[in-house]
C-alpha cells in the first residue's frame, strides 16, 4: 500500500518544482529537487498501536531525500619534504643525510682514574649508570655522532645489552669482562661484537695513560667493522618549544657516590647544561680532554630498580649492579633551565623507552645531545629551581 501511494505521489510532482516534502502517518518522505533526482534512505518512524495479543512485525520505513550535489574538487597541494633529522638527537644530520648505519656504542670508564674523557662530547646519547664500587660507567651512543677519539674505553657489563636493545641493531666496544657478560654479547645476533679481546686491531693504547684506562678507538674505526644496518627509529620526540607546566630548575644533584656526586648546573650562556662533580664540598667541573667542561642539552634523571648479578666485577666488592631499564618509574627531563616531571615505561627490551607527562603527554626534548642518569629508586636527588 506505502509502495502504491509513493508511485503516485512521484508521477503527480513536476519535474522542475523546488524540494517539497510530504508526510503521512506511515512517516514516508519525499523530496524532489532540481530536475527531480533523489535517493531512498532508511527511517524510523513510530509504529502503529496494534492488539497486544497479536504478533507483529516492524520494519523500518524509507524515506526520500534530495541528492546533494558533488563537492567542487580542489587542485591538489605540493607534498611537502621535510629536511632529515637525526634519530637521537633531533638535529640535521652532517651532510644533510642521516647515515645509513647502526647506533654504535662505547663503554667508556668513570672512575677516577679514567678521567679526563674522551669522545663524550660527540656523542648522541651518553647513558650514566651505577656500577660497583658506587662509581659509574658510561655507555656512549654515536650515530650522527663522530668521535675521532673515544676512551678509556673499559669492560663489558649486564646493563649494556639491555639498554641497547631498544635500538634494533648496535655495535657495542668493550675490553672483555667476566667471561658469561662477554659469552652472552657475542651470542646476540643483533648486536656486531666489537669486544678487544676479539678485535684488537680495533683499538689503540695511550702511552701516556696507566692500563686500564689505556684504551682508545673512534666512530670510523668501528664503524668498518660492522655491516650497514638502518639507522633507528626516533629515540625521543622533540621540539623547540618548552612544554607547558614545566618549573624552573637551575640545578640538579646525584649522590651516586660520597666521594664524586654527579653535579648538572644550567648555564643560560652556553644554552645547556654543565657536567660536574661535588667533591669535598666544592663542585668541581667535569673537563674532557679536549679541556671543555662537558655538557648536555637534555639531563634525563631515570630512577630504575636495581639488582645484584651473581658475577664479581671487582675483588671484594658486590656483584655487577643492575639496572631494571623495563617496566617503569619517575622520570624528569631538564632542558631549557626548566624541568618536566612525568614517568618512563617500556613494556619489552626491544620497545623504545617512553617518557610522558603525568597528563600522558610526550616529553619534549630540546634537539641536541642528551645524557640519560640511570638512578637507583630511593636515592635522593636535589633539584634547585
Amino acid at each position: 500500500m506505502l509502495r502504491e501511494r509513493l508511485a503516485t505521489l512521484v508521477r503527480t510532482v513536476r519535474p522542475r518544482r523546488r524540494a517539497v516534502a510530504f508526510a503521512s502517518s506511515g512517516a514516508a518522505v519525499l523530496a524532489i529537487a532540481g530536475a527531480g533526482t533523489f535517493m531512498l534512505v532508511a527511517g524510523s518512524p513510530a509504529p502503529a498501536k496494534r492488539p497486544a495479543a497479536a504478533a507483529t512485525t516492524t520494519t523500518a520505513a524509507p524515506h526520500l531525500v534530495a541528492r546533494p550535489k558533488p563537492a567542487p574538487r580542489h587542485p591538489r597541494r605540493p607534498k611537502v619534504h621535510l629536511p632529515p633529522t637525526c634519530p637521537l638527537t633531533g638535529l640535521a644530520p652532517p651532510g644533510g643525510q642521516v647515515p645509513q648505519r647502526e647506533v654504535l656504542a662505547v663503554k667508556v670508564g668513570n672512575n677516577p682514574s679514567a678521567r679526563p674523557q674522551s669522545g663524550l662530547q660527540q656523542a648522541d646519547i651518553v647513558f650514566d649508570t651505577l656500577a660497583e664500587g658506587g662509581i659509574t660507567r658510561y655507555i656512549a651512543v654515536y650515530q650522527c655522532g663522530t668521535a675521532a677519539d673515544i676512551g678509556p674505553v673499559r669492560s663489558v657489563r649486564w646493563d649494556d645489552w639491555h639498554i641497547l636493545a631498544e635500538f634494533g641493531h648496535a655495535g657495542l666496544a668493550y675490553v672483555g669482562g667476566v667471561s658469561p657478560n662477554r659469552a652472552t654479547v657475542a651470542s646476540l645476533p643483533w648486536i656486531c661484537n666489537l669486544d678487544d679481546f676479539v678485535h684488537p686491531e680495533l683499538y689503540q693504547q695511550d702511552p701516556e695513560r696507566v692500563p686500564p684506562d689505556a684504551t682508545y678507538t673512534s666512530t670510523a674505526v668501528l664503524s668498518s667493522a660492522c655491516g650497514k644496518q638502518p639507522p633507528p627509529p626516533p629515540a625521543f620526540q622533540f621540539s623547540k618549544s618548552v612544554q607547558p607546566g614545566a618549573g624552573p630548575v637551575s640545578a640538579a644533584e646525584i649522590p651516586y657516590s660520597g666521594s664524586a656526586d654527579v653535579v648538572w648546573q644550567w648555564s643560560a650562556a652556553q644554552h645547556a647544561f654543565l657536567h660536574a662533580y661535588r667533591e669535598g664540598g666544592a663542585v668541581v667541573p667535569d673537563i674532557d680532554s679536549d679541556a671543555s667542561q662537558l655538557q648536555a642539552d637534555n639531563v634525563l634523571v631515570q630512577f630504575v630498580a636495581i639488582q645484584y648479578g651473581p658475577y664479581i666485577e671487582t675483588p671484594g666488592s658486590t656483584g655487577d649492579v643492575e639496572s631494571i631499564t623495563l617496566g617503569s618509574g619517575p622520570a624528569y627531563l631538564l632542558r631549557n633551565g626548566r624541568l618536566i616531571k612525568g614517568t618512563w615505561s617500556r613494556a619489552h627490551w626491544d620497545d623504545m623507552t617512553q617518557f610522558t607527562t603525568a597528563g600522558g603527554k610526550p616529553f619534549l626534548f630540546d634537539p641536541g645531545n642528551t645524557w640519560v642518569e640511570l638512578v637507583p629508586l630511593g636515592l635522593q636527588v636535589t633539584f634547585t629551581p
